[in-house]
């Protein structure tokens, strides 16, 4: 028998989850001291939290999974309510898509009704995004009507100066893989989650068309701002900035290979969202096109975490960081970083058996796999990175 602890850490999940199912009778422990109180649970109970767990990472309630398991519930059954689920999600994309045309008739008729070059109008309209990014998260998630992950990442109004120390834009060691997927698979390139433009201009230095896309309006401008230094010494490039939520990525144009640097595929928060990106960064590509991005090992970065008050939390690491403290949620997947002065940022960490799934329900599939951005063999070590190249594949994604 196994205490709760022990088996929320064979479980991955917090043991204030683990009492919550028991509450509502989803997963009960198998036995309960009558002295003490303490829940125990045996090792033929993991198979059905591990289930429990996948069930609501693909977006069904509790209620939902508990008919999953306990009713004589056939596949068919099962598939049923997939497809409404499925029906759902599309429906709140339908809606997200005809605001956002309504937002879009409404920036055409401003442009028209005001005649200012179209350069002075990006800088008027930056400007005000960074004076709206000082309020609260939510509202500007609410009044943009962004993604879920846009919303609470934190990156929508994460400090560009700060970004600019962490990432500068001179650090270019990674470069040489991006110009490596550049070289096999062309241009046009887009770059997901651009930054500062920190790989976007070297590429478009080196005769690249490159546009890059970013949720935080302060990143497109330091952006913006080296294109028009480079410009000014008589040497345009081709690369354009955007600021856009990459979930609902509509560029109206399609690249020969797209790029995501800086793990940054891990702020997308959920499942749902990981999808609706894929999706539509497919549509974004031509027949063959290549996604090229990095991710951390999940395996390696729990390394050392410790349960504290119901919680999963690193120790304080000095070479992190500055020592920023970090929590993980087992259940959502998130680990989230209390960094100084700054609102939380927020990231998800996915493993490589999820990312080949939904790369396979979203027509992609892996066709290069390295352990980092020098291109050595995937080995799976704590040193490890995921850095992959997928395929567009033929046909229509399976989900």
């Amino acid at each position: 028998m196994l205490k709760i602890s022990d088996f929320s850490r064979l479980g991955q999940v917090s043991a204030r989850a683990l009492r919550h199912y028991d509450e509502i009778r989803l997963l009960q422990p198998a036995r309960v001291d009558p002295f003490t109180g303490y829940r125990y649970y045996s090792l033929d109970q993991l198979p059905r939290l591990r289930c429990i767990l996948a069930l609501k990472d693909l977006g069904l309630s509790l209620e939902q999974i508990a008919q999953v398991l306990d009713e004589d519930f056939s596949p068919d059954r099962f598939w049923g309510m997939l497809r409404l689920k499925q029906a759902e999600l599309e429906g709140q994309m339908q809606d997200v898509q005809a605001q956002l045309g309504r937002v879009k008739g409404w920036l055409k008729q401003v442009e028209t009704e005001d005649e200012m070059p179209g350069h002075d109008a990006i800088l008027r309209t930056v400007e005000l995004q960074q004076v709206a990014s000082q309020q609260p998260q939510a509202e500007e998630g609410e009044r943009v009507g962004l993604s879920q992950s846009a919303k609470e990442s934190g990156w929508i109004s994460y400090p560009a100066q700060v970004w600019d120390e962490e990432r500068p834009p001179d650090l270019v060691h990674d470069l040489p893989f991006w110009q490596y997927c550049a070289e096999k698979y062309g241009d046009p390139i887009l770059d997901v989650c651009c930054g500062n433009g920190r790989i976007a201009i070297p590429l478009a230095k080196l005769g690249y068309e490159v546009v890059g896309v970013d949720v935080n309006p302060g990143f497109i401008a330091s952006a913006q701002r080296r294109v028009e230094e480079v410009a000014d010494t008589g040497h345009p490039l081709k690369v354009s900035f955007r600021v856009g939520d990459i979930v609902r990525l509509s560029l109206e144009r399609t690249f020969r290979l797209a790029i995501m640097p800086d793990w940054a595929f891990q702020v997308l928060l959920t499942q749902e969202d990981q999808l609706s990106f894929l999706r539509a960064l497919r549509e974004h590509l031509m027949p063959e096109g290549a996604f090229a991005f990095t991710l951390f090992v999940p395996f390696g970065r729990q390394q050392g975490l410790i349960e504290r008050n119901d919680k999963y939390q690193w120790p304080p690491d000095p070479s992190y960081h500055s020592g920023t403290p970090r929590t993980y949620d087992p259940v959502s997947q998130i680990e989230t970083l209390a960094k100084p002065n700054i609102h939380p940022i927020k990231i998800r960490h996915t493993n490589l058996a999820e990312l080949r799934l939904l790369l396979w329900q979203t027509g992609f599939e892996i066709a290069e796999l390295y352990g980092d951005v020098d291109r050595r063999p995937f080995t799976g070590t704590s040193d490890d990175d995921y850095t992959a190249v997928a395929r567009r594949g033929e046909g229509e994604p399976r989900l």
